[in-house]
């Protein structure tokens, strides 16, 4: 019985700790969770008004969205605290304290049997020592009263004596054999009672205290066992709903809606054309009009040649003044006289000049980004036959992005094309090319590569003949013109045709007043 009392001690040590070890899981789930929580919300954006432009992109909603999964996340380890302080924790401590008083209860009863053995053994101990003095005494006794009866020289008197008192010790002992036989009997009914009651009775109480706590430790841990299941579940559905979440981001969609937002009717500026201060007169160096006049020719595409005033007046409304003009008046502080060269400026306000080298450009931009897609392609097949040589997606994507260049370029081209006919094509072209020269003839050609002399520069190609040049391999790049310097345009029309866009656009900042 002390054996299973020990054991009994040592599964109510094992309870308590895992008791113990469950609360501390519970408090560090419940505080993890308030912290994870209170930390996303720190982190959700103070709600203001949305505007129609926000709602489409799918990148700032996206991240909206998602703080919802990331507070679920928290939310999730808070409920499983709570739960498990619920179903699990608050069972086990009560079924714990209960346990604890039946095994109290044992504990006294068998002390208390094992104390009343021990009061019964002793008195039935104590009884038998009487016993056995008794029969000492009877002993003496009778060895006292042969001596007496056998002695002639001892007196009648003292022979009725000594056998008076073996009679007196006869019955003392007599009377204590009967006590020790009624205790006897008593101390080994009580000790049957004992073992085959009492002790069965605390060993059952204990068994049926194992078995009870046995099954409700395993309802309450498989209780358990469900809310981590259902916690993971919870983080699944998180961690999917976010997957779905960050799944609606699309960058080619949000490119596409910022262009659409932000787009306007400007395009990057045009070349700064040379200004041949050997050829001004002082009037001409204190007028812009006359100056923008000498730049970009009088036959610029808006007017007709005779109307000189309506054209250079035409051509000072379209730039406006320099953000680089100084207030005094001044307009030779810097080249770029009424922001030719540096300001945007939008497709109808362009010269016939401009349009044609603009064109060129565009086209010879359009022939690297085909060459590109031709390379690449290349590469796409080796990638397809030999999947250690890099990556196919990667190359799948780079295709995709130079088609989509090449359409837009192709769509700006044709724009800028229905413009150019519009305005004369080829013939109007020759007219403002030879007016040019006849005023500024530097803005032709580059005057560090040329002679001095007007009479010595050839004109600038024509639309067609730069088209059947782009056609042909066998021409020369080194020899057209218009293709050289230009490296800035190339570079600003990939950067522009990175996404799609009907038409090439301008960043805000860049966009001037109009």
């Amino acid at each position: 019985m002390d054996y299973l009392l020990q054991h009994e001690n040592d599964q109510f040590s094992i309870y308590d700790h895992h008791v113990r070890l469950l609360c501390e899981l519970q408090k560090l789930f419940v505080d993890f969770g308030k912290k994870y929580r209170k930390t996303v919300a720190n982190y959700i954006p103070k709600k203001k008004s949305v505007s129609t432009f926000d709602t489409k992109l799918t990148y700032k909603s996206v991240l909206a969205d998602s703080v919802t999964s990331f507070l679920d996340f928290g939310t999730s380890f808070e409920n499983y605290g709570a739960e498990l302080l619920k179903s699990v924790i608050t069972p086990l401590k009560s079924e714990y304290d209960r346990e604890r008083k039946v095994a109290d209860k044992v504990i006294a009863d068998y002390a208390r049997h094992s104390n009343h053995r021990e009061r019964e053994k002793k008195r039935l101990e104590d009884t038998w020592r009487a016993h056995v003095n008794a029969l000492k005494e009877k002993q003496k006794a009778e060895t006292v009263s042969t001596l007496a009866q056998s002695d002639p020289n001892i007196s009648q008197e003292e022979r009725l004596k000594a056998q008076s008192n073996l009679s007196i010790k006869n019955d003392a002992f007599v009377a204590t054999q009967q006590t020790y036989a009624a205790e006897m009997r008593e101390f080994n009914d009580n000790q049957r009672h004992y073992f085959t009651h009492s002790l069965c009775t605390l060993i059952a109480e204990l068994e049926m205290l194992d078995r009870q706590r046995s099954k409700m430790t395993q309802e309450l841990l498989l209780k358990c066992s469900d809310l981590s299941e259902s916690l993971s579940k919870q983080l699944s559905d998180s961690a999917q709903s976010l997957r779905n979440t960050v799944s609606r981001i699309d960058p080619e969609a949000d490119c596409r809606a910022v262009l659409e937002a932000r787009k306007t009717d400007y395009h990057f500026p045009v070349d700064l054309p040379f200004l041949n201060l050997a050829q001004c007169t002082q009037a001409t160096l204190e007028n812009q009009s006359a100056l923008v006049n000498l730049m970009l020719g009088t036959s610029n595409g808006f007017a007709a040649k005779g109307n000189a005033e309506k054209v250079s007046k035409g051509i000072h409304n379209l730039f406006g003044k320099s953000k680089t003009q100084t207030s005094d008046g001044n307009v030779l502080q810097t080249p770029f006289i009424a922001g030719i060269g540096y300001k945007p400026v939008k497709e109808t306000d362009m010269t016939v000049i401009q349009l044609n080298d603009r064109i060129k450009t565009l086209k010879d931009n359009l022939d690297k980004v085909t060459r590109a897609i031709t390379a690449t392609q290349r590469l796409l097949d080796s990638y397809v036959q030999n999947p250690s040589l890099g990556n196919q997606r990667e190359s799948e994507e780079t295709i995709a992005k130079l088609q989509r260049q090449t359409f837009s370029l192709s769509e700006l081209i044709s724009k800028l094309e229905s413009r150019y006919t519009s305005m004369g094509g080829d013939k109007a072209l020759a007219d403002a090319q030879s007016s040019l020269e006849c005023t500024n003839p530097y803005a032709i050609s580059n005057p560090t590569d040329k002679p001095l002399r007007p009479t010595s520069m050839p004109k600038r190609d024509t639309l067609s003949e730069s088209s059947a040049d782009e056609l042909d391999s066998d021409v020369d790049d080194s020899g057209v013109s218009a293709s050289q310097g230009f490296s800035s345009y190339v570079g600003q029309a990939t950067l522009e045709y990175d996404c799609e866009g009907s038409v090439l656009q301008l960043c805000p900042e860049l966009e001037s007043p109009r």
